[in-house]
């Protein structure tokens, strides 16, 4: 049998006081032996009763309380915290099962080549009353798995608080870029760049609470807009610099597509043309024009996947460049069209 490895639960709280017990609760229940758990809680200077509540487990927890900044500067701080070799993200308002933490690091310890692993979440009330029992059937997620790099440049499909993940790409994941809206997605995409990425079989991993304030659970409208605009950043980013052979050229191309679909659909709603949403500076129209001049030569090579993915990454960078799109499609039909 595999060693154990040290696992961080790592608590991320900001005006949690009505949850953040049971969350710390959660953790501290797990069935893992418990000299091989740390569980770390930071405050994201939480102006209710939050650190009041937490007072009862300060002699089990490590308690950091900061200026309030974000969710990304509460998870870096987080993640900076950590010992473990193993890595999970909890909110302050959710809750853990209490196998999450066996399945996972066991799952883990098995197969060193995997660098993620993440589950199904259910969805409870304030009471903690079961709402939907699996997230992934009732929204027709298929679990990504493998080399699951190119998938997710076109959206997250792995969820925060139903990852672990190894200590080993801390390195890769730090810091935040600015273009990250979110911890979860910037995360997977890190470590799914480097090694593989697996689906844990069976119930739950995670409990997801809904109450009203969460971040992003129902957004619609105007907000959904500006959070999807938002993406755009990240997913423009990785498609400017993703390298031949990270990505098979469909993934490539659905998340260029599902790029321009976002801005043609959504920058109307904030009022802004879909042309000002991204206007490339100086520094991106010449790396765009570097692009196109690697893919042309790569296509005069007869080498189509990387004529592609440098003509992807040209229009990432100028999505106005009439060159790149011809040498994509070109690119495309010397492959056969995927």
């Amino acid at each position: 049998m595999s060693r154990l490895p040290s696992v961080s639960c790592l608590i991320a709280a900001y005006n949690f006081e009505r949850f953040v017990a049971r969350a710390v609760e959660s953790a501290l229940a797990q069935d893992y032996p418990p000299e091989l758990l740390e569980v770390v809680v930071v405050d994201d200077g939480s102006t209710d009763g939050t650190a009041r509540a937490l007072q009862p487990y300060l002699g089990r927890v490590r308690y950091v309380h900061k200026r309030n900044g974000g969710l990304l500067t509460t998870v870096d701080r987080l993640l900076r915290e950590s010992t473990g070799e193993l890595l999970a993200l909890l909110s302050g308002d959710d809750e853990w099962p209490p196998d999450r933490v066996r399945r996972g690091a066991g799952f883990l310890a098995e197969h060193p080549e995997v660098g993620l692993v993440h589950g199904d979440l259910e969805l409870i009330d304030e009471t903690g009353r079961v709402y939907e029992r699996s997230y992934w059937k009732a929204n027709g997620i298929e679990p990504a798995e493998g080399r699951v790099f190119g998938r997710l440049l076109e959206s997250s499909v792995v969820s925060g608080g139903g990852m672990m993940f190894r200590s080993a790409f801390l390195a890769d994941i730090l810091p935040f870029p600015d273009e990250a809206p979110c911890e979860d997605w910037w995360i997977a995409l890190c470590v799914a760049r480097r090694a593989p990425v697996a689906a844990l079989p069976g119930p739950p991993v995670y409990r997801y609470r809904l109450h009203g304030s969460n971040m992003s659970h129902g957004d619609g409208g105007e907000r959904l807009s500006r959070r999807l605009l938002g993406e755009t950043r990240l997913m423009r980013r990785m498609l400017a610099e993703v390298r031949p052979g990270e990505a098979m050229p469909g993934e490539l191309v659905r998340a260029l597509a599902k790029l321009e679909w976002i801005v043609r659909e959504h920058a109307p709603a904030v009022g802004l043309r879909p042309d000002e949403v991204y206007r490339p500076g100086t520094g991106a129209l010449a790396a765009a024009r570097e692009a196109e001049a690697a893919g042309a030569r790569s296509l005069a090579a007869g080498e189509a996947e990387a004529a592609a993915c440098f003509f992807v990454r040209a229009l990432a960078l100028d999505p106005a460049a009439p060159a790149a799109g011809r040498g994509l499609r070109a690119a495309l039909a010397l492959r056969g069209g995927g």
